[in-house]
């Protein structure tokens, strides 16, 4: 298989679409497919006190509420939220033209009101921008150029990722705390399918929350396990290391790259290394089958291909006293898949596909505000994802990248109104020149 690949990125990196940018400050229409029948009251009353408000809070509204908040940089509670929803500027850019203005939201409704809104709703938009990103687009930070084209289209990146829920709204009543530490936090588990050749998360697989414990379930091998599909090479770290796992993926008609520890396994073929291989740290790569450490442990019933991969070490910098430190062992990686035709250096540059999704899920919690959550319902953790999911396609749709500190100040400015267009487009290009001198050698 050959390891090249034509790189079709755009040539002008600095270029920003000015019409998807000024888009960010006009949300409503984004939303307008959301059915308008799904709404909630709002739960004030009036100002006299004598009487419920009959407005209603309705599904777009909330959306473009959360949306703003993952957006903006002064909205990190639903507080804020609720302050924000009283804003006519706010209003307005939550209002599709021709429908009825925004209406300013109660706290008490924007807390219940995901009892309502089915997240589900949402993946729609989801797969239409992602369907609008021009084939051309591209992660600022290349694919290894050892991963064929072909491989790259089937690869998804499988990891999950922790979120920690500070909201004033308490879980359920019924379900008091274990101790009043815990007391008003809620933790989630994040999984996602992570596409590496877009840099963006599958849209047609959105992502899957489930309580942060160790159940039969909860734990991510279990949740791919009920999102397999065939064509794929799922790539994912030790958590995934499970017999029973790899061999559903390969019953879906997939395949696999999945870091695993070191065990004992019987050796059916041992492989000669060529020299790329070796110049890349392969130091085994052999044709393997499972030994059971239990009876009730499943077999592998497929062919399995073990590659043992040693980096080379991190060298230190003498300290001020003049003295080197011995640079520390690196661990080996232990690979083990399905793909037993792929060179053993191409598998080894499939696996660090994997640092794509770490550094989106970086991006996702601490850029877009993901870190906190709004809610600690179930339905709206999921809303706040797909909101910030629907924010990171929406950056990309106008700048075409990702962004650094530079570009993520740029639109942070320009949605608060201390930034017009063109300074906005100055800054977003001074971004893209950072990123390319930072590429170079």
């Amino acid at each position: 298989m050959k390891a090249d690949r034509q790189d079709d990125s755009p040539q002008d990196p600095i270029r920003v679409d000015k019409t998807q940018l000024a888009r960010l400050r006009q949300l409503g229409p984004l939303l307008e497919k959301l059915p308008k029948d799904c709404s909630t009251t709002l739960g004030s009353r009036t100002r006299t006190g004598t009487g419920p408000d009959n407005r209603t809070l309705t599904y777009a509204h909330y959306a473009g509420l959360v949306l703003l908040a993952t957006l903006h940089p002064a909205i990190g509670s639903l507080r804020d939220i609720q302050r924000a929803s009283q804003l006519k500027r706010v209003r307005q850019a939550l209002t599709p033209p021709g429908a009825a203005p925004a209406p300013r939201a109660s706290l008490g409704s924007l807390s219940e009101s995901v009892r309502v809104f089915d997240p589900q709703l949402l993946q729609p938009i989801i797969a239409e921008l992602a369907g609008r990103l021009p084939k051309s687009y591209h992660p600022g930070r290349q694919p290894p150029h050892q991963v064929p084209l072909e491989l790259l289209r089937k690869a998804v990146i499988v990891d999950g990722s922790c979120l920690r829920g500070l909201s004033r709204i308490i879980e359920a009543a019924s379900r008091p705390p274990a101790s009043a530490k815990e007391s008003g936090k809620a933790q989630w588990r994040m999984h996602m399918q992570f596409r590496p050749l877009a840099n963006l998360p599958d849209p047609t697989h959105p992502a899957v929350l489930t309580p942060d414990r160790t159940g039969p379930d909860d734990d991510e091998r279990a949740v791919l396990a009920r999102h397999l599909e065939p064509g794929c090479v799922y790539i994912g770290d030790r958590g995934f290391e499970k017999y029973d796992l790899l061999n559903r993926i390969t019953g879906a008609g997939s395949d696999y790259v999945i870091r695993v520890q070191q065990r004992s396994m019987r050796v059916i073929e041992a492989r000669v290394l060529t020299p790329e291989a070796m110049a890349a740290g392969v130091v085994q790569d052999e044709l393997v089958t499972a030994v059971r450490s239990h009876p009730s442990d499943a077999a592998l019933t497929h062919t399995v291909r073990r590659v043992v991969i040693v980096p080379p070490a991190h060298t230190r910098s003498a300290s001020r006293t003049g003295s080197a430190s011995k640079p520390p062992a690196p661990d080996p990686i232990v690979l083990l898949t399905s793909l037993a035709d792929v060179p053993a250096e191409v598998l080894g540059a499939v696996y660090r596909l994997r640092w794509m999704i770490e550094t989106f899920f970086r991006f996702f919690k601490h850029v877009l505000g993901l870190h906190r959550l709004l809610s600690t319902r179930p339905e709206g953790v999921q809303i706040q994802v797909a909101m910030g999911i629907i924010a990171a396609l929406l950056i990309a749709l106008a700048c075409g990248r990702p962004l650094g500190r530079t570009g993520t100040f740029a639109l942070q400015m320009f949605l608060s109104g201390m930034a017009d267009e063109d300074e906005a487009l100055d800054l977003l290009s001074r971004d893209a020149r950072e990123q390319a001198r930072r590429k170079k050698p």
